[in-house]
This record gives C-alpha cells, structure tokens and sequence, in this order.
C-alpha cells in the first residue's frame, strides 16, 4: 500500500505549486489540493513505510533470489540424478550384455564340449569296431592257419606217398632196364656184336622213354590247383606234365617257375626270386606237357609254382623232392 503513496506525493506537489501561484480566482483547485495534501501521509511516515516497502521488497527479491537458486539447484541435482541414472541404466545395460555374452560364451563352450564328447564317443566307438574286426580278422587267419597247416600235413603225408611210389617206379624201371640190357647182351651174344649193340640202344630207348623222374599234387597258396604232376623221360627229353585232372582259375599272364623256394616258403614276395621261367600256363585245364631244357638242373631247384606276374600272387605249387 505504502509504495503507492510516494509516488502519489510527488505526483501531487507540482499540483498544489501550480494551484497556490495560479491566485484566489481557483479556490476550487486550492480547495482540492488541500484535501489531497491533507488525505496524504506524512513525509517521515512516507519515508519509513518506503524504507521498510523498499526493505520488505529487497527481502523479497533475496527470497526470490534464493528461491530461484534453490530451482535451479533442484533442477540441477534432478537433472545430474537423471544423468546417474540413465549412466547406471547404461551400466546396469552393459553388464546385461556382459552376462548375455558371458552365458553366450559359456553356452558355446558347453556345445563345443558335448560335440567333443561326442566326437570321443565315435571314435571309442569306431575303435571297439575296429578291435572288434581285427579280432575277428584274427580268429578267422588263426582259422586259416590251422587249416593251412592240417593242409600241409596232408601234402607232407601226399608227398611222402609220391616218394614212395617213384621210389618203387624207378625201382621197377631199374629192374626193367636190367632186364632189357639182360636180354641185349643175349641179343648180342646171338646176333652178333653190332646188331647187339643196335639192340642195346633201343631198348635203352625204350627204358628211357616215359620213365618217372619226380610226380606229386599241388599245393594251393592263393588258389587251388586241382589234378597231379611228373616230370618224365620222353625220347631222351624230359618234360613236366599235368594229368587230365588238371585244373585252376585262370588269369592273364599266369607263369610256370622252376624255384629255389620249397613251396611251404614260397610266397607273394619271393615267387620271382632266381628262379627258371619254364613257359607261360596253356590252358586252366585238362593234361599239358613243357620240355624241360637239357641245360637246366633240376637239382638246384625245389619247387614247381604256378605265378601270376600281372599281380604278383603265387597260385600255388609243389615241392620237386
């Protein structure tokens, strides 16, 4: 209230000059001025309700002052509260995505685990079937084995025989031969010496021709060969013969060998090894006969193989002795 009476009081002063100098002749506007000057305060009233207005609204403006600092540092304190807030949020976001990634890491580390697992499982697996086929593999070469060796015995037994009967053969042919020089000498004494002597060679023709040298059956090694063997005295050659029983698989390029090798040593590696090329195989079957060359001895050689030289497997054979 009192701040609008100073300004009032110095609105009105100029009036109330203006109306005393203006004379008697405006006693109405003299008349007013008094009123007003008399409705209006003292100057010392006025002054001290202007000091205390002037007190009143500078402890107004330092209130609003304060309260316009305590705003903005309310609004400062909410927006740094916002600040660490959205900067928890971000944390609190990023350690979400830490654990999404940690958990992610652990998940592809458990699946790489069970693949591992898994991975040792089929190889255990795989291992035991391989074991298993190896034992199997084994008992079915022990079988083999055995059969091989009661195979052998019967060779041996076969073989033994086949010795036997050349030995009485040749005994028999030793027994001819003397009886046929027996009756060449006595040709001779009858017809004299040069028709004995012509007499003489042909009977020694004669004994010599299909006399037994060795015989015997095969032995099979890769595959079985069927029928028997000799090797004879024929006109004064020899040759090596197959019976009519005679029979094999056939295959390119199978190869008739005069061996150093018995035939229970002989095998796939040493078939070829120093031994005399006779002749190519004629036939899968059925009776055949190869000369054997004047020049070869057979006494160096022990064994008579049948080979295949396209691949290297050995048929099978027999032992010469």
């Amino acid at each position: 209230m009192f701040r609008f009476i100073l300004p009032a009081v110095l609105f009105l002063t100029p009036l109330l000059i203006s109306a005393c100098s203006a004379g008697d002749d405006k006693p109405s506007k003299l008349s007013e001025a008094k009123e007003i000057v008399t409705e209006t305060p003292d100057v010392d009233e006025v002054k001290d309700d202007n000091r205390q207005q002037v007190e009143n609204e500078t402890k107004l403006v330092q209130e609003a002052r304060l309260t316009e600092e305590t705003l903005v540092a309310e609004e400062t304190l909410v927006a740094e509260e916002k600040r660490l807030a959205e900067k928890q949020t971000a944390y609190l976001k990023m350690q979400q995505i830490e654990r999404n990634k940690r958990v992610q890491s652990e998940k592809q580390a458990a699946a790489r685990e069970i693949r591992k697992t898994e991975a040792e499982k089929v190889t255990v697996e795989r291992n035991a079937a391989d074991l298993l086929d190896a034992q199997a593999r084994r008992e079915v070469d022990e079988a083999e084995a055995v059969a091989l060796l009661a195979e052998t015995q019967q060779v041996e037994e076969q073989r033994q025989e086949d010795q036997l009967r050349l030995a009485e053969l040749q005994k028999q042919a030793e027994v001819k031969i003397a009886e046929q020089h027996k009756q060449a000498e006595i040709a001779e004494q009858l017809r004299g010496q040069e028709a004995a002597k012509l007499q003489a060679t042909k009977l020694q023709a004669e004994a010599l021709k299909d006399r037994v040298i060795a015989s015997g059956t095969f032995t099979k090694k890769k595959k079985a060969i069927k029928g028997s063997w000799s090797i004879v005295m024929d006109g004064g050659k020899r040759y090596l013969r197959f019976d009519d029983a005679f029979k094999t698989k056939w295959a390119d390029d199978l190869q008739i060998f005069l061996s150093p090798q018995s035939i229970t040593a002989a095998n796939h590696k040493n078939a070829g090894q120093d031994v005399y090329r006779l002749a190519p195989l004629k036939s899968k079957n059925g009776a055949q006969n190869y000369a054997v060359p004047d020049n070869v001895d057979l006494s160096v050689y022990n064994s008579i193989l049948i080979h295949c030289e396209e691949y290297n497997l050995l048929w099978g054979g027999t032992d010469i002795r």
